[in-house]
């Protein structure tokens, strides 16, 4: 080590001990050039009252940007796994892929120059017999991968983003039989919003706002805390308003009693599969999009109970109109009968989209034999009707089914948001095009306002409307 490598040593150590850090957790962290910033000097903290107290959960919760991630991963791989030789540990997030890249720019960035490490795509082994395994959680049946096995440490990135039972589950596979005094721990990272969020404002948030911290700890973090953020997404946060802004820039968790569908839970309303009988009345939503994404629902509705099922969703964006049929097509199986598709009514002028096409939308699709119905587009009375439709059914079984390979649904019944300055409308800066499919789709149900004369000269109909109908 040069002499100026000393003293810039010197100064780092100096200026972490006067911000709190523990020395052997600033001995931990210089070699390999990490230096938390204060926010995450104080969670550092926080993690010994794991050994000192018992605590076994430790959430870090608040903006987007803060640092979160970056503190979590320092402290498991440069200290956890190095003072406690052997341990085996679980890091989780929602989406594998996700959660992979994330691994791997840390892995460089923290553990570039660490002799002896072994990183994988699976995780990373140290020369001590510690490791951490990566591993990701989409469906409820992913879960039963870890139970049952023995972890002695955990780490949940956006545990907002996984629900209730997803999590208990997982925390059961917290647990050790070391003889040292080793204690297990999670640390968990989230935003507000989300499925997890109910669990984790009555584990984290609710104790720390009441002073009655027993088995957990959190604390709550700033993207402003964290100087080493781009320009580019610090006017990125400022820049949000109504409810994102709130919820990504702000970290806002009381905002989460305004979500849409806050009664939503994937373990009651989302299936693998449902048996649709033949007498069943098939449909189709579309909201049209291209530099936005579009998508299209297929559901079909029992008509002896109501019930509506969605088995089938088609969602992205660069799909130009004629794309989007023929996608339609493809997946709409030949046995299928389409009762009728309605549509976005914006898709039904030819202004729409006029990079695209002279045509309107809605006749480019008439061209290729799917003729679309107008869309019911009042936002109030379509968000009441999902509602309504979501109620149980004498059977005990909800009246909205969603089958779990419409992820884009799924997400956003999990996320979106109610509009702050609409009070019955959801937060249209989120994405919500899935959701307005839906909203179109069930057009027909009741509630729906009645059309006047003119709106019924308008519709494009299917010309085997009438006879299908009941």
């Amino acid at each position: 080590m040069t002499e100026d490598e000393e003293r810039a040593w010197a100064r780092a150590s100096s200026k972490l001990k006067d911000q709190g850090l523990p020395g052997k957790m600033a001995a931990a962290f210089l070699p390999h050039y990490y230096i938390p910033q204060q926010m995450q000097v104080n969670w550092h903290r926080l993690t010994e009252d794991v050994q000192k107290c018992g605590v076994r959960l430790i959430g870090n919760g608040g903006s987007r940007g803060s640092g979160k991630t970056t503190a979590t991963f320092a402290q498991v791989s440069l200290y956890d796994c190095q003072q406690w030789a052997g341990t085996n540990w679980l890091y989780i997030r929602l989406v594998k892929n996700s959660a992979g890249d994330s691994f791997e720019q840390m892995t460089s960035s923290i553990l570039g120059d660490f002799e002896g490490a072994k990183p994988t795509k699976e995780g990373i082994h140290f020369p001590n017999g510690s490791n951490i395994a990566i591993a990701g959680v989409r469906n409820p049946e992913d879960v039963d991968k870890y139970v049952g096995l023995n972890y002695e440490g955990m780490v949940i990135e956006e545990a907002n983003q996984i629900d209730e039972n997803r999590l208990i589950k997982l925390l059961g596979s917290l647990r050790t039989g070391r003889l040292d005094g080793y204690r297990p721990r999670c640390y968990m990272n989230f935003n507000p919003g989300g499925p997890g969020m109910k669990y984790l404002k009555k584990t984290f948030i609710q104790p720390w706002k009441e002073g009655r911290e027993k088995n957990t700890r959190f604390i709550f973090s700033r993207y402003q805390e964290n100087k080493f953020l781009d320009e580019g997404y610090v006017d990125y946060l400022n820049n949000l308003d109504g409810m994102l802004g709130k919820l990504w820039r702000d970290g806002d968790f009381d905002i989460t009693a305004g979500m849409a569908f806050d009664n939503f839970r994937p373990d009651i309303y989302v299936y693998d599969d449902w048996k649709i009988g033949d007498n069943w009345i098939r449909m189709r939503g579309i909201d049209d999009g291209y530099s936005k994404p579009y998508c299209c629902l297929w559901g079909a509705k029992d008509p002896d109970t109501g019930r509506i099922v969605i088995y089938e969703e088609d969602y992205g964006e660069g799909h130009a109109t004629g794309d989007q049929v023929e996608r339609i097509k493809t997946m709409t199986p030949k046995n299928h009968r389409i009762m009728i598709s309605y549509a976005d009514p914006a898709m039904f002028s030819k202004d729409h989209h006029t990079d695209r096409s002279v045509k309107a939308p809605s006749d480019i699709y008439a061209d290729h034999g799917i003729y679309l119905t107008r869309g019911d587009n009042d936002r109030k009375g379509g968000l009441a009707k999902i509602r309504e439709l979501m109620r149980f059914k004498p059977d005990g079984l909800p009246g909205l089914i969603i089958l779990s390979r419409c992820k884009n649904l799924i997400w956003q019944f999990e996320n979106l948001p109610m509009s702050a300055s609409k009070p019955e409308d959801v937060d249209t800066n989120f994405e919500d095009h899935a959701y307005d499919a839906l909203r179109y789709m069930i057009s027909g149900e009741t509630g729906a306002p009645k059309k006047t004369n003119s709106q019924r000269q308008n519709l494009v109909r299917h010309p085997l409307f009438d006879i299908y109908r009941n």
